[in-house]
């Protein structure tokens, strides 16, 4: 491998001081190896708070029973050694998620490990998701059933997908999660029963790192991106709470008016270079499976 020129070699190690950011993704990000990332870095703790290293360990384990997680991979997420779970496991407990009693079987865990999946469907969730009781659900036109498909995948759930006529006589795709498990910890994101007049981004609760990956699932819930009859791009974005409107216009740093109509709230922006800019950062740490195709072909036109 190459030397890395200099100024890289400072980025890389103040990503990698950065906690939020896991080593795999500082890997990818400098198409480099995990190893080169340890090579380059091996005079920093990142660990620096006291107790740190503990609490990593503990979640580590936690990874390793609730989820089917890699032993490696966990060891990349929690930058500690192999040993270090293994000295804390119970060699007579099995790991693995539990589908114990349930009808169709789902990893509850991908929904509470950080990830950019984990947040851009939490996102999504608040924007299109319903909560009843102690189940979760997803309905879509049938256009973007392959975007449920994707949903099912990432929980490796088992549930069906099924079809419907509605009362617009439109044709819809739903899918159904029942776990209560997974309805409880949602709650901490504002997600729960009858949620469109109350919710607001809980930005405490999002780390920096991933709070765009929540706003594109946001979007693509409750937004809209669209070539207009003059050749231009045009992104909006609809709430029925004020607040949330605002913070979504916040963090892509725009400046338009948010206004009330229709019962919701909105602000757009259009322009070839205003809104493709603004597309361009929210875009830019996606992939296939954190966006929907549909917005994302149209996005795609302008390049």
């Amino acid at each position: 491998m190459n030397a890395l020129d200099e100024n890289i070699i400072k980025e890389i190690r103040k990503d990698y001081l950065n906690k939020d950011i896991p080593i795999a993704e500082i890997a990818k990000k400098w198409n480099i190896s995990i190893s080169s990332i340890y090579r380059y870095t091996k005079d920093l703790n990142r660990n620096s708070n006291k107790g740190k290293i503990s609490e990593d360990i503990r979640k580590a384990v936690e990874d390793y029973y609730n989820t089917s997680i890699p032993v490696n991979e966990i060891t990349e997420k929690y930058n500690i050694s192999k040993k270090a779970i293994y000295d804390h496991i119970d060699n007579e407990r099995k790991r693995g998620h539990s589908n114990k009693g349930r009808k169709y079987s789902l990893n509850e865990k991908k929904l509470m490990i950080d990830s950019r999946e984990k947040y851009y469907w939490l996102g999504f969730l608040a924007a299109d998701g319903a909560v009843v009781k102690n189940s979760i659900s997803i309905e879509l036109k049938s256009t973007d059933k392959s975007h449920l498909e994707k949903f099912k995948k990432f929980l490796e759930s088992e549930a069906p997908i099924t079809s419907r006529i509605n009362n617009k006589q439109c044709a819809c795709n739903k899918i159904v999660i029942n776990s209560v498990n997974i309805v409880n910890y949602i709650k901490k994101y504002n997600i729960i029963q009858n949620k469109s007049l109350s919710f607001v981004i809980p930005k405490k609760e999002i780390p920096d790192y991933y709070l765009l990956d929540f706003v594109r699932g946001l979007i693509d819930g409750d937004g809209c991106i669209r070539i207009n009859n003059h050749q231009q791009i045009n992104l909006s974005f609809c709430s029925g709470n004020q607040n949330c409107c605002q913070q979504v216009a916040s963090i892509l740093g725009i400046t338009n008016k948010v206004s009330y109509s229709g019962n919701v709230w909105r602000f757009q922006v259009t322009g070839n270079i205003k809104a493709k800019k603004i597309l361009d950062n929210l875009y830019k740490n996606s992939s296939y499976n954190t966006r929907l195709d549909r917005k994302y072909n149209i996005y795609k036109t302008l390049n």
